[in-house]
């Protein structure tokens, strides 16, 4: 719905009006919220919530009023809690807490509010010289019993207070690195390179840092090969060169892993077991094939036609004939194949509706001069046939994947597609202009749907990624 100008102005109006409403009624709202956390004893809250009153409307007399009385024990408060944090150590939410009690009073003394205080600024500085030293000289404890975990913990929060205290830096690397070299010793790769990388943010010199993450995807590669995980194995040495390049002999360690991680997969052709005149299955499995190879699985290489039909020839077995998971699985074993993909064309149809029309009439307004020479407007009804016709194909295909080693199927679907086409045209014999704007294309426009052959196309074409993608979740 379009909104003229004079309505927009009007909608303006009431929202400035209403936003002018709630604005006026923030201030009370404020001060309301302050007397309630007043009758519950949280004291800096109140304040808070009085100083917000304010700055909404500076000659609110009962937020300044409530304010002057609460300020005293806002301030008895936060102080309480700054030295109790003190008393328990725990300094960095004892800064917090100083800090907070002296924005605060700065608010105070822009309201007029002074009060008979501790020296604030002071009491920052010493808590934080005090914590320094709490958390370093605790940390360094812990370490030197080599308890890292903890150290490295306290040893952060003296950065939070001091963010350049003698060694801290140095002794936060350290502590990770010994935290990896255990765990490395403990075969836990992950859990090692998780400290050394914490390490790292914090080396002066990253260079040893990253060859101890390299050593420790590199051991963590070759326990994974030993095993026989191949892909896991490939995947360690990558980023053992990721960390550092060249890395000892990883790359040449991938290179051979990644040779035993790949799986060679053969697609075989579809058979077509539909009724259809024309066999498709030919089509199927070239978009199929094309679609393997454009996915680019980095453990799956796919093997082409060319070399397909040599390696039937030399058993003797034509193309379409290999679809019994036995022999593929014995083919596949004198071949090095891991896979066979074999599928079928199992059903094409089509339906035609043939063309109907329906009578359209639509009034001409034309004008033209009387006797007397004056223009007058008259009406002429036209009649034009609207005719449509359609045509829909439907297509049903299915994949199987045998795997060698076990001469089993062990995954597969079955996928339908359908394609439709409807065709729309006019027959008029009269002049084409007399006709309605939106239908003088329709008198030139196809008498046929697309063919079944071209709807076939379509939808083969469309099925092939749906297959492949299914086929790729096996893969990956």
């Amino acid at each position: 719905m379009k909104l003229h100008g004079k309505q927009m102005f009007r909608l303006l109006i009431i929202f400035l009006a209403f936003s002018m409403v709630l604005f006026s009624c923030a201030h009370k709202q404020a001060y309301k919220k302050a007397l309630e956390f007043e009758k519950v004893g949280r004291y800096v809250e109140s304040a808070e919530k009085d100083l917000e009153a304010l700055d909404k409307k500076s000659d609110f007399t009962d937020a300044k009023s409530h304010l002057t009385f609460i300020a005293p024990k806002a301030y008895e408060e936060l102080l309480n809690q700054s030295e109790n944090f003190e008393k328990d150590s725990q300094w960095i939410e004892a800064v917090g807490s100083w800090k907070h009690l002296e924005i605060l009073l700065n608010r105070f003394q822009r309201q007029q509010i002074i009060l008979t205080t501790v020296d604030v600024k002071t009491r920052i500085s010493q808590a934080i010289e005090k914590g320094t030293i709490y958390y370093y000289t605790t940390a360094s404890g812990y370490f030197q019993s080599g308890q890292y975990l903890e150290a490295v913990d306290l040893y952060q929060k003296v950065l939070q207070l001091n963010s350049n205290y003698l060694d801290t830096r140095q002794k936060i690397w350290e502590g990770y690195s010994r935290l990896g070299d255990q765990k490395l010793q403990l075969k836990d790769y992950e859990t090692a390179i998780s400290h050394y990388q914490s390490a790292l943010e914090f080396a002066e010199n990253k260079i040893s840092t990253n060859i101890a993450i390299a050593e420790a995807y590199y051991r963590w590669a070759e326990d994974f090969a030993q095993n026989n995980n191949f892909r896991e194995a490939t995947e360690r040495y990558e980023s053992a060169l990721a960390a550092v390049p060249n890395y000892r002999d990883s790359e040449q360690r991938r290179k051979e892993v990644y040779a035993k991680a790949v799986k060679r997969v053969a697609v075989l052709p579809f058979k077509n077991s539909s009724s259809f005149k024309t066999d498709y299955s030919s089509l199927l499995t070239e978009l199929f094939l094309n679609e393997c190879i454009k996915a680019n699985l980095k453990y799956t290489s796919f093997i082409d036609r060319e070399n397909l039909a040599i390696i039937l020839e030399e058993h003797k077995l034509a193309m379409a004939g290999v679809v019994d998971p036995e022999k593929a699985a014995e083919i596949g074993k004198l071949e090095g194949i891991h896979y066979f993909i074999s599928g079928t064309v199992s059903q094409i149809s089509q339906q035609n509706s043939p063309a109907s029309f329906v009578d359209k009439s639509f009034e001409k307004t034309y004008t033209e001069k009387d006797t007397s020479g004056k223009d007058i407007q008259k009406i002429q009804l036209l009649n034009y046939k609207e005719y449509k016709a359609s045509r829909s194909v439907q297509i049903t295909a299915s994949f199987q994947i045998v795997d060698v080693e076990t001469g089993q199927y062990i995954a597969g679907d079955t996928f339908s597609e359908n394609k439709m086409d409807e065709a729309n045209w006019i027959r008029y014999s009269g002049n084409l202009d007399d006709l309605p704007r939106d239908k003088r294309n329709l008198v030139s426009q196809p008498t046929e749907p697309k063919s079944a052959d071209f709807l076939i196309n379509e939808g083969i074409q469309t099925l092939a990624p749906k297959m492949n993608k299914k086929m790729q979740e096996f893969f990956k």
